[in-house]
């Protein structure tokens, strides 16, 4: 069986909950968000007795993001452990067609 993680679904899964996680101001190392992902399609795969593919379908983006969001809280338990979450400062809009000031 080919891997999910391969597949458009999955990838546009990823590119969902990686948008959902900008938009609470954090930026997740991509290869976290896949492997959170691929685990919660893996487990909801199990527990319905369906293929991956299929499971795909009931993974929310929000909350993925929920949980890799409170995982990566600096006051949750074990929260030092966590690397790959790191808090995106959101300033103004830039003009269109400009790059923000460095």
């Amino acid at each position: 069986m080919a891997d999910i993680r391969n597949t458009a679904a999955f990838k546009a899964l990823a590119a969902q909950t990686e948008a959902e996680l900008l938009t609470r101001g954090l930026d997740v190392v991509p290869v976290a968000v896949h492997n959170v992902l691929a685990h919660a399609v893996a487990t909801v795969a199990d527990r319905m007795d369906i293929q991956p593919r299929s499971a795909l379908r009931y993974i929310e983006p929000s909350t993925i993001a929920d949980q890799i969001a409170k995982a990566g809280d600096p006051a949750a338990e074990g929260a030092q452990d966590v690397h790959g979450v790191r808090p995106v400062r959101i300033d103004e809009p830039c003009p269109a067609g400009s790059a923000p000031a460095r």
